[in-house]
């Protein structure tokens, strides 16, 4: 779109398949492209000026080619009908996927609608007509603004001495084979790297391995992948019981449960198994990097890798560097995590590390909002709308309430002067409603399932802790949810944690989903307005600490300064 797309792709496959390419944006692979017309022939690398000769050659001599031309340059011919259908419903499908945030795709839509029943050239000039507004509005200068982050990201090597070289990773190992260990391991055989899956029995093992079949798998069913390659990446992939067997690898992530004492407990017994040279990575999601390292065998070799769940789908790793953790380590943990796919940021360490710690204040002042009787639905549908992709709450289910019960109480013990104890994580985990992962949550789910439904029997074990039930308009009510995040935004760029605004917004975007047409939590508090911020924080002073502005946001509103340039 913008280059013609809109009308020359709907003459080549069709309005159907072009709308859902042009509007969805996603990426067609080779053989979709093929089998939908997009792509004449394809061919290997090593035979492409060959065939592409060839092509030429076979189009020259059979010159259909010129009427072909002809055809698709007049307009396509659609009944009422069926342009009342195809476009009534892609319309409504668009608006319910971009809840109205996203200009350009029901923009696009139009451009197809309006432009087909034209000759192309005339239709080509629409499409300038309509895309040009579109390079000028908030949501386009967001989005570019994060594509020239991600960018910047992809060139950063760890350490500010560039001279500093990775170690290659030939082999690798995870400890611990669940949900997540055998996501991390699928990432890797993914990429042709050898991993020694490694956990305390058996049946844990098939576990991990499950999860590398079920996504290697999937791969296949959609065309992404054939049954020989996915046979042939499975063979990097084997399971052990023994620790000896580690002693050959360059690479190491443990993914064990999230509780600092089991964590230390394998890292003592890893010591005298694995590699003097051998890295070693913590897959914790909270817990100090520094502390941990007490436990290991080479401090300068131990580091944080946070991957997010589920592994498949979330680009983002947290790269964290513990107080004696060498820029050599850094260096070639982010190379690895490039070369799995994945966008690395380095931060600093400490509690919660960056994504965590923000997230964390936000989902627990839902949960204090649920305890001044709010619904459960009405703070979901605030945030939705707002443009995250789920709503706390239903975030909280996905996580599990004991995961987040757990690494909330790290935060509260981190930060006790403005971290408030909700209860309500608590009584839910008491009660053994844990989320998606036994079907009984904040909401409740069929098996296999994940829509979440409502479940009035929820409200049970919170009874005693729902003291009132005031009322919030909604916009206070995201200013509750999403001050704190922006607050202790500033506090991580003020304590060191992260380096940059960018790896902030980068953060947040890549690693809780949140909304990429706000361009970032600090764009959106630019949006605000700084002084705008500050005023808002002291509306709520009553509700302590919390909410307390920081000195960094009490200095931009003085100077007038923003988080990006103007």
């Amino acid at each position: 779109p913008g280059w013609g797309g809109t009308q020359r792709f709907t003459r080549l496959v069709g309005p159907y398949l072009a709308i859902e390419a042009v509007c969805s944006g996603k990426n067609i692979y080779t053989m979709d492209a093929y089998d939908m017309g997009l792509v004449d022939h394809f061919t290997s690398l090593e035979s492409l000026v060959d065939q592409a000769v060839s092509f030429l050659k076979d189009q020259l001599a059979h010159p259909d080619w010129k009427e072909r031309r002809k055809e698709l340059s007049g307009p396509l011919l659609l009944s009422d009908d069926q342009n009342l259908f195809t476009f009534g419903l892609a319309r409504a499908y668009i608006q319910g996927e971009t809840k109205g945030h996203y200009p350009a795709p029901i923009i696009a839509l139009d451009t197809i609608e309006e432009g087909i029943s034209l000759s192309l050239e005339e239709g080509l000039k629409i499409e300038i007509e309509n895309f040009l507004p579109l390079k000028v509005n908030d949501v386009s200068r967001n989005l570019m603004n994060i594509f020239f982050m991600s960018e910047g990201l992809k060139r950063e090597t760890g350490a500010k001495n560039k001279d500093i070289k990775a170690h290659e990773i030939k082999g690798m190992a995870v400890i611990g084979a669940g949900i997540m260990g055998g996501g991390i391991a699928t990432a890797n055989i993914y990429k042709d790297i050898s991993v020694l899956l490694k956990d305390i029995s058996q049946d844990r093992i098939e576990v991990g391995v499950s999860q590398a079949l079920k996504l290697l798998g999937d791969r296949v069913k959609k065309n992404r992948m054939t049954q020989k390659e996915m046979d042939i990446k499975l063979t990097h992939l084997t399971g052990t019981l023994s620790d000896s067997s580690l002693q050959d690898v360059d690479l190491i992530i443990e993914a064990v449960v999230e509780d600092q004492g089991i964590k230390e407990k394998v890292f003592k017994g890893l010591a005298q198994h694995m590699s003097d040279k051998a890295i070693l990575a913590s897959n914790t999601s909270t817990i100090s990097i520094t502390k941990l390292s007490d436990s290991v065998k080479s401090k300068e070799n131990f580091i944080g890798l946070h991957f997010f769940n589920p592994v498949h789908k979330m680009p983002l790793v947290e790269v964290i560097r513990g107080k004696d953790t060498s820029d050599e380590t850094v260096v070639t943990v982010v190379q690895y995590a490039k070369r799995i796919g994945k966008t690395p940021i380095v931060i600093n360490d400490g509690a919660g590390f960056l994504v965590n710690r923000i997230l964390l204040p936000y989902l627990n002042e839902a949960t204090l909002l649920i305890e001044d009787g709010v619904d459960f639905k009405t703070l979901d549908k605030v945030m939705t709308r707002f443009g995250m992709p789920m709503g706390p709450l239903t975030l909280l289910d996905v996580i599990g309430i004991d995961t987040a019960y757990k690494a909330g109480s790290v935060i509260l013990k981190a930060f006790p002067d403005r971290v408030v104890d909700s209860k309500v994580l608590n009584a839910l985990d008491q009660a053994k409603r844990l989320g998606q992962k036994n079907g009984l949550g904040f909401y409740k789910y069929k098996k296999g399932k994940t829509k979440a439904i409502p479940d009035e029997t929820a409200y049970e074990p919170l009874k005693n802790l729902i003291q009132s039930r005031k009322s919030y308009s909604k916009e206070e009510l995201l200013d509750r949810m999403t001050l704190p995040m922006i607050l202790e935004a500033t506090r991580i760029l003020e304590d060191g944690i992260a380096s940059s605004v960018r790896d902030v917004d980068m953060g947040m975007i890549m690693g809780t989903g949140f909304p990429p047409f706000r361009g970032g939590l600090l764009r959106y508090a630019d949006s605000l307005g700084i002084k705008n911020i500050v005023d808002k924080c002291s509306q709520y002073s009553d509700l302590g600490k919390r909410f307390e502005p920081t000195q960094m946001l009490l200095d931009m509103a003085k100077e007038g300064k923003t988080f990006y340039p103007a």
